[in-house]
């Protein structure tokens, strides 16, 4: 669920910027919003991915 809901915080931030930036006249607090919604949906999935471990760092834990 909580994917899903960066899924869509990504794509509806990404619509409202590019729709924004298309419109002859701008339309500037949906454009901060569109991106303020992008970067909070790219923060939510990449807080999901775990750090990369290395093999010299699985020897350093033993």
């Amino acid at each position: 669920m909580s994917r899903s809901i960066s899924f869509i915080l990504i794509i509806f931030g990404t619509v409202i910027s590019f729709y924004t930036n298309t419109k002859g006249k701008e339309y500037t607090i949906f454009l901060i919003l569109g991106i303020c919604m992008l970067v909070i949906g790219l923060y939510r999935l990449s807080k999901g991915i775990p750090d990369k471990t290395t093999k010299h760092d699985e020897y350093k834990n033993d």
